[in-house]
């Protein structure tokens, strides 16, 4: 998700940007985890800075499928998240919920 919309909760961009993104509905709760990623360029100034926000989320129905933004939309076991390039920060909050070791 780039940016809340004017109004929008943030579970309201949730559930708006994954369903325009994967094609899946899902009703957004409250954030679980948080934290700021920054991009940087060659000359290791900050070309941009994300704050990510994850949120627990109940997958209410739809298909899942890439669009826009995604390459491509799959489900993972946890073993397949182990081999994955994911940030360590994700990897650092999959371990705390258990789903990876």
């Amino acid at each position: 998700m780039d940016r809340l919309r004017l109004r929008e909760t943030l579970q309201q961009a949730a559930e708006r940007e994954i369903l325009e993104e994967t094609g899946l509905r899902v009703k957004a709760k409250d954030p679980i985890y948080t934290f700021d990623l920054m991009d940087r360029n060659h000359e290791n100034r900050i070309r941009f800075h994300y704050v990510i926000i994850d949120l627990m989320a109940d997958l209410i129905g739809g298909e899942l499928r890439s669009s826009d933004d995604a390459v491509d939309a799959k489900w993972f076991t946890p073993e397949e998240v182990e081999k994955s390039e994911v940030t360590e920060r994700t990897r650092e909050f999959l371990r705390k919920i258990r789903f990876i070791r």
